[in-house]
């Protein structure tokens, strides 16, 4: 995630965001309440029961969140196939920009020893 270069007040900021985590701490924040708004009263999915969540953070900073989602009786899943219209994980095709910020982002490769240059790994220069 890049901030802006500069604020109104004038200073420069570096622009990785692990130089500002109140910035990617309030961003997160706003963005899990309005998934918590779509599936809780939006009933994105059908009727949620309850829910419950807890926020971790990378090795990086960032934080992720591990949802947990109990649903009425008659809007659980019944089948693996609608299961698999819910939840789609694939690559875009070749020579769409998406493709491109997936392969870069999220694609887990090694770390540790087995590739020290790794931007998972632990830096005592943060």
């Amino acid at each position: 995630m890049l901030l802006p270069h500069e604020f109104e007040d004038g200073r420069k900021l570096k622009q990785d965001a692990n130089f500002r985590p109140d910035i990617i701490a309030r961003v997160f924040k706003l963005k899990l309440d309005q998934l918590i708004e779509d599936i809780y009263k939006n009933k994105i999915f059908g009727r949620p029961l309850a829910y419950a969540y807890a926020i971790e953070f990378q090795k990086r900073g960032l934080p992720h969140a591990h949802i947990l989602l109990s649903m009425h009786r008659k809007d659980k899943p019944q089948s693996l196939e609608i299961i698999d219209d819910i939840i789609l994980a694939e690559i875009p095709e070749e020579g769409e920009e998406l493709r491109k910020i997936i392969l870069e982002h999220n694609m887990h490769k090694p770390y540790g020893h087995l590739d020290p240059n790794s931007p998972c790994n632990y830096s005592d220069k943060l």
